[in-house]
């Protein structure tokens, strides 16, 4: 059993173990089938050779970035969430994903995180960034 992330173990500049993700045919095709999502552009895939996976992709490999060796307590609040794409990612990449606690504060006797996930593809190219920010339980 994964132990729980702990709010007093989040101290802002924490990294979490690196995390690779790997965007099979399987996975895309298992996505895009439970919802529904086809290809955003074939033009745009056609001049690549390849398909390019969905977006909605993101929030789960920014979410494992961070829940890979933990679970989340019960009772957090998601307040939001940003992603920021700066390349396209196609069907068959490697993301290698870091996870960076980059805000933590008090307000109102309610605690928050700010966690950016960045991928990179094969280690080089930035492809994207997602920030959640969440009140963590009481």
């Amino acid at each position: 059993m994964k132990p729980e992330l702990l709010y007093s173990e989040l101290e802002v500049g924490r990294t979490f173990e690196p995390f690779t993700f790997h965007l099979t045919e399987t996975l895309v095709n298992e996505y895009r089938t439970a919802l529904g999502v086809w290809p955003q552009s074939v033009e745009e895939s056609e001049s690549e050779g390849r398909e390019i996976a969905p977006a909605g992709l993101w929030g789960i490999w920014g979410r494992q970035a961070y829940l890979r060796d933990y679970t989340m307590p019960g009772g957090g609040i998601l307040v939001g969430q940003d992603m920021e794409f700066s390349a396209p990612v196609f069907v068959g990449d490697v993301l290698n994903v870091q996870a960076t606690v980059i805000e933590k504060y008090e307000n109102h006797e309610r605690k928050y995180i700010t966690i950016e996930s960045t991928a990179k593809i094969d280690h080089k190219l930035t492809c994207g960034v997602v920030r959640v920010k969440a009140i963590w339980p009481r």
